[in-house]
């Protein structure tokens, strides 16, 4: 990953926890980024979370991107957290680019 390009869908590795289930699983998933944030995370068949107005009920946080890079300054890798309240629980997802 030499540079980050913006409004563009990535392949990820998605690592999902629910807490208050004690639930984890890790996904390849795409997501989708706009101004160093992963704004959307799509699961298929239509479905995802994302940031802005929703039906679901629900709020996205997070998702700012921290970027690591080589020695000559080329981005290497991205990771983030986003998390989704609904209901007063929580769902963190731990994002890898």
């Amino acid at each position: 990953m030499a540079t980050v390009a913006e409004n563009v869908w990535y392949e990820a590795i998605v690592r999902y926890h629910n807490p208050n289930t004690g639930t984890k699983e890790t996904y390849t998933l795409n997501v989708k980024v706009f101004n160093d944030r992963i704004i959307t995370i799509s699961f298929g068949d239509n479905e995802s979370v994302h940031t802005g107005h929703n039906n679901s009920g629900y709020t996205y946080s997070g998702g700012d991107l921290t970027f690591y890079q080589d020695r000559n300054g080329n981005i290497t890798s991205a990771n983030t957290r986003v998390i989704i309240n609904q209901n007063g629980y929580k769902t963190l997802f731990d994002i890898e680019l």
